[in-house]
């Protein structure tokens, strides 16, 4: 979250965060918001298990409810396809610090319909994700092919600050550039697509006292 901060501000924005509650997190199954610009993202994250060459992820594994994915997809489907799982490729603290500042290269955000469909709906699925650009659900197989938000492979991807510096439409182009890489709607489109509906407001609960806290970061 600070490297999407840091992205944000040379981008030229005022990046926005929320953290939600746990019972935020169960009633629409995400852990943070992100606002940046015009555009939101609502974020799930998961913690990997390194081995040897993948992580292994688990979805769907808030027991006893086994619902988190279905409240998840509820929620991106009622706010214009603005949630994402967020799978780190990051084991241990020796990681974080050996990779500073190039976290976001080693992580892949996942829309979650990627997933489906998740059957048996009612139970933990294990994802496992390889830094060559392949990540594999372990029920009923299924798989598929993933780029960080550079558009990258990680072990292909240059340093931020190389990719910032050699830009040639400057710094704050290729920050917005690489922000754009999310693919995250635009808060205006979910304010439209909310009000309202009934599940709107459900929605307009995600910014309401309950949630833990929020940082805005200004641009200087």
């Amino acid at each position: 979250m600070a490297e999407l901060a840091f992205l944000g501000r040379v981008a030229g924005y005022q990046p926005y965060f929320i953290g939600f509650s746990q019972w935020d997190e169960l009633t629409h199954g995400v852990d943070s918001s992100y606002s940046v610009g015009a555009r939101i993202g609502f974020f799930q994250f998961k913690r990997g298990y390194q081995k040897m060459h993948f992580f292994t992820f688990y979805i769907n594994n808030n027991a006893p409810h086994f619902n988190q994915h279905r409240t998840l997809s509820r929620t991106d489907a009622s706010c214009g396809g603005a949630c994402r799982y967020v799978f780190p490729l990051i084991g241990t603290n020796q990681d974080v610090y050996r990779h500073r500042g190039n976290l976001l290269a080693l992580t892949p955000f996942f829309p979650p319909r990627v997933f489906d469909p998740l059957s048996p709906a009612r139970r933990r699925h294990r994802v496992r994700v390889y830094g060559s650009g392949i990540w594999r659900r372990y029920s009923e197989l299924k798989q598929g092919e993933w780029r960080n938000m550079y558009g990258y492979l990680p072990e292909e991807t240059p340093s931020l600050d190389k990719l910032l510096a050699h830009s040639p439409g400057g710094r704050e182009e290729m920050a917005g550039h690489i922000i754009d890489g999310l693919q995250l709607p635009l808060i205006r489109d979910l304010v439209r697509e909310t009000t309202g509906r009934i599940d709107g407001t459900g929605m307009r609960r995600l910014f309401s006292q309950r949630s833990a806290f929020c940082l805005v970061l200004d641009r200087d």
